[in-house]
């Protein structure tokens, strides 16, 4: 007989009504690991002889394990000629939430997953976004997790068609806007030239929004009970240090404004897309894993949640932040006008100051794309220049306080991929590249007007060695 549950049967003697020896019997046959593995918190017993109605006199003992993993044990009774019904409900875990509030979430649940089988996807999201935010401050592991997952499947699925012609960063959103073609545009012109300039001039107003802030969220609850409700939107500095202008650092975080302990503070940082989260440190302690987080339209959600904050003390969150490559495709799909927007990551290469970003673009829709055009928003202090395509210019390079947007005018597109290939170079590396390269040509200079022809050549060979790092 198992020990673990003999002991939780003396424990709550009082609590078990008839049958007990069966309950254990049957404990231990199906549920003994469950009972090893957890500590039981409590045992409740629920009079449940009004669903005997709908589910009949079950002579056989029947259990099942709820959402939160707790085990429910049903036994009927006959007792004095009157049918009773006991379930016995096995706490594992404390539950938050109480029935009602769960069946709202489940039912809606069921509904996100209707409307997302329909292609609603964003009726489908907003139903999720509305039980997170019913539940948002309590602190049910559970259901926050169901929920969160339920709209990361949405969000998969609503991706999937999206995965396929662009690459998808983690932690990205893409967002896409679908418009009636007569609706935005009415008559669109034959000629190839003047369609793709109306609608350019649709970039205007539809371009991938490059935002520099954050908005910040606090929920501060003190040992009292007192809660307080904070929001702010913090400003995403240019870096002063000329060497740090790609990495933008901002400081985040509360300080406690009561005059007793804060018991939790709860605090939500939405980060845009068109910034990658390259180092979080949390009151100077590098952060290892990111917190909760939801990826909403607007950025990605990081939610921390801290205890027993001392009064007036102060949490530091610090980010260090580093500009995406911003980028806008439109085009025509049968009487569709579709619009893209997405954010991708700058990546490191093995010479300093060196970087590149691979943007595909591929038609997978089995069928010719009409006015294409695709939209690159290059960010400020970096020298950049274009390994593919190789075939095609850009229509227009325009310089904006958000950087170069670099515009690419395709046209028809049958099915194949576009490689987007770009090199960058941190503006202020390419100064000191100048000056190398000037003071090696002085020298090669002077070594010829001294009749030295080896050290000339030799002096050239190391500019061209110089130069060869940053193009290859």
């Amino acid at each position: 007989m198992s020990e673990q549950i003999e002991e939780i049967f003396r424990k709550y003697q009082d609590t078990f009504l008839y049958r007990q020896d069966e309950m254990k019997d049957f404990l231990i046959k199906y549920f003994e690991k469950a009972f090893k593995e957890q500590l039981i918190e409590d045992v409740q017993r629920i009079d449940a002889t009004e669903r005997i109605k709908t589910a009949g006199f079950q002579k056989e003992l029947s259990a099942w394990r709820n959402t939160y993993r707790n085990i429910i044990l049903s036994t009927c009774v006959e007792f004095k000629n009157e049918q009773k019904r006991y379930d016995y409900k096995f706490l594992f875990v404390e539950e938050k939430l109480d029935d009602q509030t769960i069946e709202l979430i489940e039912n809606s649940i069921d509904e996100a997953s209707r409307l997302r089988r329909q292609f609603k996807f964003d009726e489908s999201i907003e139903k999720i976004d509305e039980m997170i935010e019913l539940i948002r401050n309590e602190e049910d592991e559970v259901f926050n997790k169901k929920l969160l997952d339920a709209r990361k499947e949405i969000l998969l699925e609503k991706a999937k068609e999206i995965g396929e012609i662009i690459k998808i960063e983690e932690n990205v959103l893409p967002l896409v806007e679908e418009f009636s073609l007569d609706y935005i545009l009415g008559d669109i012109s034959d000629d190839i030239n003047e369609s793709l300039d109306q609608i350019g001039i649709l970039l205007n107003e539809h371009r991938v929004e490059v935002r520099k802030e954050i908005t910040n969220k606090s929920v501060l609850t003190n040992i009292s009970g007192e809660v307080v409700e904070l929001e702010k939107n913090i400003e995403i500095q240019e870096p002063e240090e000329e060497e740090s202008k790609l990495i933008y650092n901002v400081q985040s975080g509360v300080s406690n404004p009561f005059d007793e302990v804060i018991e939790e503070a709860v605090i939500s940082d939405l980060i845009p897309y068109n910034f990658e989260i390259m180092k979080v440190d949390l009151n100077g302690e590098i952060v290892k894993e990111l917190p909760d987080n939801t990826l909403k339209e607007e950025g990605i959600e990081l939610r921390w949640k801290l205890q027993n904050i001392q009064p007036k003390e102060k949490i530091e969150i610090n980010y260090d932040l580093r500009r995406r490559i911003s980028r806008t495709i439109i085009f025509l799909l049968k009487d569709q006008l579709k619009i893209i927007k997405t954010h991708s990551n700058i990546n490191n290469l093995e010479v300093e100051g060196l970087y590149e970003a691979r943007l595909p673009f591929s038609n997978s829709y089995g069928l010719v794309l009409d006015g294409v055009i695709v939209e690159d928003i290059i960010p400020l202090y970096y020298l950049h220049f274009i390994k593919e395509p190789t075939n095609i210019l850009p229509a227009k390079i325009t310089s904006s306080k958000h950087g170069e947007l670099i515009k690419w005018n395709v046209g028809s597109m049958e099915a194949e991929t576009l490689n987007y290939h770009y090199k960058l170079l941190e503006l202020y590396k390419f100064e000191e590249l100048k000056i190398a390269v000037n003071n090696l040509d002085n020298e090669g200079f002077g070594a010829l007007t001294e009749n030295n022809l080896i050290e000339a050549l030799s002096k050239y060979r190391e500019v061209i060695s110089l130069l060869t790092d940053y193009i290859k």
